[in-house]
């Protein structure tokens, strides 16, 4: 009885296109299977449906100030929940000319808090490990 010499050494092409050696276990290859879809809980529903109300709750305030802000003063009063139309931008500009000036402070004031913090950052990353060295032999004793 004689084994063909072809099939003792040499690598064998698989289905998917990996060639592995004689004997070798390889996983089945299926190209049109389908994964299964696992079934939502009602404990997920239940939470889906209570974090979406609480994101609701979070979240109306600041859409009803948006739906606001296009309005006049009498629009206001007069269609509260509802948007009114025609929409007033004119609002926005008016909102701008009363906070730019302050708008410019805060820039300046962050803009020299963000440099004086990194070059504290900067000093104390330089200085630390070589204070640190010196003053360890005479802290752990």
């Amino acid at each position: 009885m004689s084994v063909p010499s072809e099939s003792i050494d040499r690598p064998r092409p698989t289905a998917g296109g990996v060639t592995t050696r004689p004997g070798a276990r390889t996983a089945a290859v299926s190209t049109g299977s389908r994964r299964r879809q696992r079934r939502i809980t009602r404990g997920e529903w239940a939470a889906g449906i209570i974090l979406a109300l609480l994101a609701f709750v979070g979240l109306f305030p600041f859409l009803f100030m948006f739906v606001a802000s296009f309005k006049t003063n009498t629009q206001f009063y007069d269609t509260y929940w509802a948007p009114a139309w025609p929409l007033h931008l004119d609002n926005y500009t008016r909102a701008w000319t009363q906070i730019k000036p302050y708008f410019l402070t805060t820039v300046i004031v962050a803009a020299i808090s963000i440099v004086g913090t990194l070059i504290l950052a900067t000093t104390a990353g330089f200085v630390s490990p070589v204070t640190s060295s010196q003053g360890a032999s005479s802290c752990s004793r």
